[in-house]
């Protein structure tokens, strides 16, 4: 007799492994987008800074409005 299919038990362990799997993913996709976000944040403040450095040598002050 030939029986098809999978056992309880199979279905299980796989259920189980695929989310181990699920969850080291997705921690490493909220790391990799936190990092990200800082890179931008950093990346925006530089070139705010060399805004306001433009303006102060254009201008000889900081502006007023800060």
């Amino acid at each position: 007799m030939r029986k098809y299919g999978f056992t309880l038990m199979e279905l299980l362990i796989v259920v189980v492994i695929v989310g181990t799997l699920a969850a080291i993913g997705f921690s490493l996709y909220n790391n990799a987008v936190s990092s990200s976000n800082e890179k931008i944040c950093g990346a925006n403040l530089k070139a705010l800074k060399t805004a306001l450095d433009l303006y102060a040598l254009d201008h000889d002050m900081m502006p007023s409005s800060l």
